[in-house]
């Protein structure tokens, strides 16, 4: 059954600017299990006021965490011992207001079996034969412990350790030889507390060449859509045409000894500012991906494939949205920026995947008022003619 809550919302993104948004989240990572404190940060008036009135923290099933009566201070917004998580992996958090905002970070925090800190800063890695890497935070471990470390890259070229330390205030050392490597590499840390722990381009090895971009867009793709176009936003001069590729790794659900690419498209790419490329990429469910090309490998970023996507940070050529979000009433509104210039389909699916409802949206028509079958309270997620896509929440 439905439990709605009696929130007074506001429409999602309908006066939001971009400096109306969280920047910031700490920790990033926690232990699952166990009371969490937490500071969120941003850099707008109303964040820092005492107007956000609910403070939801959810993954990609139906899990909802609310909090309420934060503590407002001059740089954060301050939960206390509130934030509880039963389920693993990465959380969005929210934050709604009484006033007109909602705002949003994906991925703010990742839920694992236990919380580490990787002292070792990005690009402080040399191809030294012995490379020591520094956790800290971690769960105490006891006895003689398993440990599995790696850190590997979009070529799968991995680097296993080949011994690790725990000294006396519990940080964990592991050596890497990482001789005659280069290039961006990525850790992935199993203990015999069960922890798997994931660190994304977290070191750059002796790589001069290693030039990151700036940004992209779309940041999430949907899955399963045709031909999806990616455009590159940065000054990277190595890239040419046609030597550009895109590598879908089963990141989120690999063990250390079954780490694989699963998908390697080829983009065609014209070279200039930005970078544009194309490219026909049919991500399965979450996965995580990394540009690469044929010259020296140069990583530019990563993004994540979800089923049936996200909504994107990076404004597409007709922005749609959709709210009120969190949604309360079994209704929702579709408002695009431009006027369509043909029909769109909506489609609707659980957090399973399971198709809900399908509905043409009025072509010629900025606004659509959908009414929505009865649903009970979770995360779904929407498409609109397999080109854009997003989530929202039913309370």
């Amino acid at each position: 059954m439905k439990k709605p809550l009696l929130i007074a919302l506001s429409l999602l993104f309908s006066l939001i600017s971009f400096s109306q948004k969280i920047i910031y989240v700490y920790p990033e990572q926690v232990a699952i299990g166990t009371n969490q404190n937490f500071n969120i940060y941003g850099h707008d008036t109303h964040f820092y006021s005492a107007n956000t009135s609910t403070i939801i923290f959810t993954n990609n099933t139906d899990t909802i965490i609310t909090s309420s009566a934060p503590s407002y201070y001059t740089d954060n917004i301050s939960l206390q011992n509130q934030i509880s998580f039963s389920e693993y992996g990465f959380y969005d958090i929210y934050l709604i207001n009484n006033i007109d905002d909602t705002m949003k970070m994906e991925k703010a925090i990742y839920v694992g079996k236990t919380s580490i800190k990787l002292l070792a800063k990005p690009y402080d890695i040399s191809n030294d034969q012995n490379t020591n890497v520094i956790i800290t935070n971690i769960t105490p471990l006891t006895g003689q412990p398993y440990i599995n470390a790696i850190l590997f890259n979009v070529n799968n070229d991995t680097i296993k350790s080949n011994s690790f330390v725990v000294d006396a205030e519990n940080q964990l050392h592991l050596i890497f030889d990482t001789s005659n490597k280069h290039g961006m590499y990525n850790l992935l840390l199993e203990t015999s507390m069960d922890s798997i722990i994931y660190k994304y381009n977290a070191f750059n090895i002796e790589n001069s060449n290693y030039i990151k971009l700036d940004s992209f867009t779309p940041d999430t793709l949907i899955a399963w859509s045709t031909d999806p176009i990616l455009t590159f936003y940065g000054h990277n001069t190595h890239f040419t045409q046609d030597t550009n590729s895109v590598i879908m790794t089963d990141f989120f659900y690999s063990r250390t000894s079954n780490i694989t690419a699963i998908n390697d498209s080829v983009l065609t790419c014209t070279i200039n500012l930005p970078i544009f490329c194309k490219g026909d990429i049919p991500p399965p469910e979450q996965l995580m991906g990394f540009l690469y090309n044929s010259i020296d490998g140069v990583i530019g970023f990563s993004f994540y494939a979800h089923l049936f996507g996200g909504v994107n940070n990076i404004e597409q050529s007709n922005a749609v949205r959709v709210f009120p979000n969190p949604v309360t009433e079994n209704k929702i509104i579709i408002q695009f920026d431009k006027t369509p210039n043909t029909s769109s389909i909506l489609n609707i699916y659980s957090s399973e995947g399971k198709l809900i409802m399908t509905k043409e949206l009025i072509k010629g028509s900025t606004t659509n008022l959908i009414d929505l079958p009865k649903l009970t309270k979770g995360v779904y997620f929407y498409s609109i003619s397999g080109s854009m896509g997003g989530k929202f929440i039913v309370l």
